[in-house]
This record gives structure tokens, sequence and C-alpha cells, in this order.
């Protein structure tokens, strides 16, 4: 009569039939592999912890195919090799050097309030960094579905100038105003990069302080409404609030 044995198997190592499966099989596995929906902090001057928030998909460093793969889906750019016309010096900090790799179809686009709102320089800064994104990996913004913007609090949230907008009746500005810092087109304005991403479905706002009772988010559909052209059949954004 044969006894139990205590003897407990290897864990297994290698999957070595893995090579053997057809191509489409092994492809469907390195997506299902590929992380959840993650937040992608889009400025150029991260701290670290928002630089390695995102972790990088795991398939890029499993093989050549896992890692082609992940490529045809994800786009992975470099902060440091964003030069501005207003920064006198190429930073190197660690957080500058880690990689964004973002699906846009996926991920969630996060942009820090204060960004879109600098004054004069600053923002143009901003809209510099934006051009560098969209001419290294064309559609990134504007494929985006999801956008968060973090970080608002009551100063960041008062300069929509949507009385001005409304007198224009979405015609280009043309001229310099208060508060705007010479913004010469509607992607300029605060808030406008939002005006560059024709496909997003939803905007979340994020406050520094969970107190705020404003009123921005009817602000910025407001704001969003006034130009229609940029969402088409689709209709403008939601914009929910998030804690």
């Amino acid at each position: 009569m044969s006894t139990p044995s205590n003897h407990t198997p290897a864990g297994l190592e290698q999957f070595t039939l893995f090579p053997l499966l057809p191509a489409e099989l092994r492809l469907k596995i390195w997506r299902q592999s590929f992380p959840p929906s993650r937040t992608i902090v889009l400025t150029p001057n991260p701290s670290t912890s928002q630089a390695s928030s995102a972790h990088l998909p795991v398939t890029l460093s499993v093989c050549s195919e896992s890692r082609a793969e992940t490529l045809h889906h994800y786009t992975i750019l470099y902060r440091h090799e964003f030069k501005s016309r207003n920064t006198l010096s190429t930073t190197t900090s660690r957080s500058h050097l880690q990689p964004i790799c973002i699906n846009p179809l996926l991920d969630i686009v996060y942009f820090p309030a204060h960004d879109l709102v600098w004054p004069g320089k600053g923002r143009s800064k901003f809209n510099e960094w934006i051009s560098f994104l969209e001419s290294r990996a064309p559609g990134i913004l504007s494929r985006a579905k999801s956008v968060e913007l973090g970080g608002l609090d009551w100063e960041n949230t008062l300069y929509l100038h949507l009385k001005y907008q409304e007198t224009l009746k979405g015609k280009e500005t043309g001229v310099e105003y208060a508060g705007q810092g010479g913004a010469c087109k509607w992607g300029e304005l605060n808030y406008g990069v939002l005006l560059r991403l024709g496909r997003v479905r939803e905007i979340r706002c994020r406050y520094a302080h969970e107190e705020y009772w404003g009123n921005f988010e009817e602000q910025l559909e407001k704001f969003l409404g006034f130009h229609g052209e940029v969402w088409g059949d689709n209709g403008r954004p939601r914009v929910k609030r998030v804690v």
C-alpha cells in the first residue's frame, strides 16, 4: 500500500511550450499582461514621486516580441529631450530622466492645474512642452479619452475669462488682454490645452483641498461649450469632481 509523499514539486520556472503557441495567441497573452489604466503626469517639471508614480509595463522587458507588441500600443517619451526657450539650463534630475510611457486610449492624462494657468513665460513654456509632446508623438493628446486636472485651488480656478470669450463668440483672440499673457489663439489660453484633446470624453477635477466649494466644474463646462467645433458630434466632455 503506497503512502502519500511529503515531497513538494519545485515551482514551474519556465513555460517551455510558450514559443510553440500560435503567434495570435502569444500576442493576446502579452496584451492581457498590460497594466490597467494608469494616471500619467504630463508636466515638464515633475516631482520625483510624480515621475515614478506610473510603473512601466512589464512586457517592455520580457522579450523582444512582448516589447514590440507593447510599443504598438504605448508611446515612450523622455522629458530630458525637451528644450524650452524659457529655460536657461537643461535639468538632468532623476525625475526628468524617468521615461513617460503612455497609452492615450487607456491611461488618464494628468495635468497639474498650475501648469495650465502660469502667467507669461510660465504658460509659454507649458505650450512649448505640449508642442514637444505632439511633435514626438503625433496624436498622443488628440486620442486621449480621460484627463485629470490636479491640485485645483481657489487661485488657479479663477481665470477662465468666460466673459471675454463669450464676447468673441469663438473667434481667434488676436489681441493681448489682461491675465492671458498675450495669448494669440484659443489653445494658448488658461486651460486652452484642453481644446487640443478633441476626443476626450471625461475631465476629472481633483482639488488640493476637499473643502473647496466653488463652481469651477460649471465654469469649465461653459468654457468647453464655447468651442463646440472641437468636440464634433460627441459633444463636449463630461466634467466631474473626484476625491
